[in-house]
């Protein structure tokens, strides 16, 4: 008996388009959750086989639910496959997420509350006029939040960033540079590549303990007194204040930017002949 839940739109083979009654979670997946999940990662997976050259995959949630609570990469690629082997072919070149808030339109059922779609496009032109860059000595499963923020945070402490404060929702782009003589697992770095990045861009309010300090001493291998100075006040948290951006969590700490407020983000992907990843990041309001 098919689903009566969720159904899938009929497309080309560089196209993949999910219609549902519901959202997909990332834990407690049951029933017809389940079975629209394990669906659309087979899917993806399919459609990263006619990935054409140039082109990055573009991932779109549309729904006029918000999504307070829930980060738009993770509704459109964590929440889907979380070890991201499903994304790997299709986001070689790079990928694209945003959320769109209107009523999906249904092409062959009926109509739903929430849709997911995913296609290719070429690389997004660059608009935002907020920028910095920053280097990377590694981009793979050594490499955390933490690191990342530490690695731009030090870059803008000593080269700043210019333009005015964004509130509200915002978007980025993001332009790698890999070494010619390393890989990048793009679709497994995107959640800490942008954890760090947003909570280089914010200040944390609430004055840090001595052990949360501590504990990303010995992580980051920088002083605390260093720490302190980059969590706080600088001309450079253009994205504003956050109360608890980084916490203890286990034996170690958990970063918690506010990055619900990214709506759209575009990642590409590009070669360079020097040792380190090179990352240029724009800010942009919406």
């Amino acid at each position: 008996m098919p689903p009566t839940t969720y159904n899938f739109e009929t497309t080309s083979n560089q196209e993949v388009v999910l219609s549902s009654d519901f959202r997909i979670p990332f834990d407690k997946v049951r029933g017809d959750k389940l079975r629209a999940r394990d669906e659309l990662k087979g899917k993806i997976v399919s459609l990263g086989g006619n990935r054409p050259s140039g082109m990055v995959l573009v991932g779109e949630y549309i729904s006029e639910e918000p999504t307070q609570g829930s980060d738009i990469e993770n509704i459109l690629f964590y929440n889907i496959d979380q070890s991201g082997v499903a994304f790997a072919g299709a986001t070689t070149q790079g990928m694209r997420f945003l959320h769109t808030l209107r009523t999906p339109e249904p092409t062959d059922g009926p109509g739903r509350l929430h849709q997911y779609r995913y296609r290719f496009c070429p690389v997004a032109a660059e608009t935002m006029k907020i920028s910095f860059e920053f280097e990377m000595e590694n981009l793979d499963k050594t490499t955390t939040a933490g690191i990342v923020w530490r690695e731009a945070s030090l870059s803008l402490a000593k080269c700043g960033v210019v333009g005015e404060p964004v509130g509200g929702a915002f978007k980025l782009a993001v332009h790698i540079l890999v070494p010619e003589k390393k890989d990048l697992f793009l679709a497994k770095m995107v959640k800490p590549l942008l954890d760090g990045t947003i909570s280089a861009l914010q200040e944390m309010t609430f004055e840090p303990r001595p052990e949360l300090l501590a504990r990303l001493s010995t992580l980051l291998n920088i002083e605390p007194s260093e720490i302190k100075s980059l969590l706080g006040t600088s001309e450079s948290k253009i994205l504003g204040k956050r109360k608890i951006l980084v916490f203890p969590f286990g034996k170690g700490v958990k970063w918690n930017p506010e990055d619900e407020r990214l709506k759209e983000c575009d990642i590409s992907i590009g070669k360079t002949k020097n040792a380190k990843f090179g990352i240029k990041v724009l800010v942009g309001g919406l």
